[in-house]
């Protein structure tokens, strides 16, 4: 039987002064993974909830719209009587076919258009620089709602130039 003295028994060389290249390296890869998967999730969430602040807007215009509407039997387009209504809005009337929502200023703003007695478009340009429309139209008493966003930002213009749907929504 031998004597072990301490320290005299050696295993094998391990340095525990850090990681090693390959493990750096597989750390590095799977964080890359990982943020090429939530990164791009996390941007379509929220230009998602962009898109629905400004639908809702649009709906919220559309009521005090219908409100001035059952009031006065006719829509307007006056700003300071749209405010008076609904303060909480940025309220735009358009001024005709060149003043769309070409710009970045025009993000929330609510554009309002009437179109004779019974006819109103409103449209507004969302965070993710989408555009909305709502075309409201009174019928024998009865009113018809009509959906419209065009494809991509560049084409915000005249809200006529597009297909109104009468779908549930956008």
């Amino acid at each position: 039987m031998g004597v072990r003295r301490r320290g005299s028994v050696r295993g094998p060389a391990r340095s525990d002064d850090g990681f090693t290249l390959v493990e750096l390296l597989v750390t590095i890869i799977l964080l890359g993974i990982l943020a090429g998967i939530a990164i791009p999730t996390m941007l379509e969430v929220r230009q998602r909830a962009q898109d629905g602040a400004a639908q809702a807007q649009l709906r919220e215009a559309l009521s005090a719209s219908r409100q001035y509407y059952v009031e006065n039997e006719q829509y307007t387009t006056s700003q300071p009587v749209m405010r008076a209504f609904q303060p909480t809005l940025d309220w735009r009337a358009s001024a005709g076919v060149n003043d769309r929502m070409t710009t970045a200023a025009d993000v929330g703003r609510i554009h309002f258009e009437r179109d004779g007695r019974d006819f109103l478009v409103l449209g507004t340009r969302s965070g993710s620089n989408r555009c909305f429309y709502l075309y409201s139209r009174l019928v024998a008493g009865t009113e018809r709602l009509y959906y419209a966003s065009p494809p991509n930002a560049a084409d915000c213009r005249d809200p006529w130039d597009y297909r109104f749907s009468t779908d549930t929504g956008w």
